[in-house]
């Protein structure tokens, strides 16, 4: 494995191991963010994570990468995607819940992106063909990348991969996994013990 992205943290954010014994955190306080360079979402790739928000507020920023990429919560409490290309369309994908672990995945496979809550997915785009992000704007986890908009709450076992390990290629439903996330070929980025990581 090479470590190849840069992982700066700001502010109060500390890592503890849930949901899983071999899984991270990374708590975010309202303030504090983490940002990652080299991290490419061009061709096919599936985000993964779990999140625990503390509080459920109108445009909280868990996931980022400029205007390319945004996962965050919606002024009406759902968990949303927004894409460059939709202009001002931002689909919902399931409700936010306050103190409660939900597993969320947003997956690209040709030209069609699909968002999952805990297993059960809702189609948010459709014939995309625009690439998402080359690697050349930071990913922030905890904020949008204006600095503004930060997450108050977890995120544990944040994966980016190349290819589809939870849905396939029609993105059918899934069951959420029951052990932390492993490593492979595919792996774009995986931060585990406080560490980004990537298979070579």
């Amino acid at each position: 494995k090479t470590a190849h992205q840069n992982l700066e943290l700001v502010g109060n954010t500390t890592t503890r191991s849930f949901p899983f014994d071999s899984a991270n955190l990374l708590a975010f306080n309202g303030s504090s963010y983490l940002t990652l360079s080299g991290v490419s979402l061009a061709g096919d790739f599936e985000i993964s994570f779990w999140a625990y928000p503390l509080v459920v507020n109108s445009l909280d920023e868990v996931v980022s990468q400029g205007q390319t990429l945004q996962i965050f919560i919606q002024s009406n409490s759902n968990w949303s995607v927004g894409l460059l290309a939709s202009n001002s369309s931002f689909p919902s994908f399931g409700t936010a819940i306050a103190n409660s672990w939900q597993h969320i995945v947003v997956a690209k496979y040709g030209t069609n992106i699909t968002a999952f809550l805990n297993g059960v997915g809702t189609s948010v785009y459709t014939s995309h063909s625009t690439t998402v992000g080359d690697g050349s704007t930071l990913l922030n986890l905890g904020r949008w990348s204006a600095s503004s908009y930060e997450y108050n709450g977890y995120i544990s076992d944040f994966k980016v991969s190349t290819s589809l390990s939870y849905t396939d290629s029609s993105l059918a439903n899934f069951t959420p996994p029951t052990s932390a996330a492993t490593s492979d070929s595919n792996t774009e980025l995986l931060i585990k013990n406080g560490i980004a990581d990537s298979s070579s």
